[in-house]
């Protein structure tokens, strides 16, 4: 299920050919990061691509996959998810926004257990942290898949580039 982000956007999923794949998924910290919070018998699954053009309008509060059971009632991580931008990320931008512990909320009642009922975004919105990545410094955010997100309004007419 995609989850369109209006007509200024672009997203591309599940892509299979593009130069640095190989480079990127084994750099030395993905494959930390992986191995200590999945273990060592971790797979990719998805490389996706979510570029915010200007003009980007706000989305509803939402999680890229379901939560599952291991991780909403054990809290257990899974899966993780990393997020790399191609510029350096400002305000007006629509940086990258989580909402910090909502991979553990159950969503099983929500909207094919991604989207949850309009009455409780306020509480993730009093959670939301915005990440802004800084190419020199290569940041990168790791997150839960399941970690409840909202694309944020994007003014800027700063195109991001991704070139993996």
């Amino acid at each position: 299920m995609e989850l369109g982000l209006g007509a200024d956007s672009c997203s591309a999923r599940s892509i299979r050919q593009f130069g640095g794949f190989v480079e990127l998924t084994m750099h030395p910290w993905i494959v930390a990061m992986c191995e200590a919070t999945l273990g060592r018998d971790y797979q990719i699954v998805e490389i996706g691509f979510d570029t915010p053009f200007q003009g980007a309008k706000h989305q509803p509060w939402h999680r890229d996959f379901p939560s599952p059971a291991d991780t909403y009632r054990d809290r257990r991580i899974t899966s993780l998810a990393f997020n790399l931008t191609g510029v350096d990320v400002t305000p007006d931008m629509g940086p990258f926004e989580i909402a910090p512990g909502t991979q553990y909320v159950d969503g099983r009642e929500w909207k094919h257990e991604m989207f949850p009922p309009s009455e409780i975004w306020p509480q993730f919105a009093e959670r939301g942290v915005r990440k802004y990545p800084e190419m020199a410094m290569f940041r990168v955010a790791r997150r839960s898949p399941s970690i409840a997100e909202p694309p944020t309004l994007r003014r800027s007419p700063a195109r991001f580039w991704c070139s993996v």
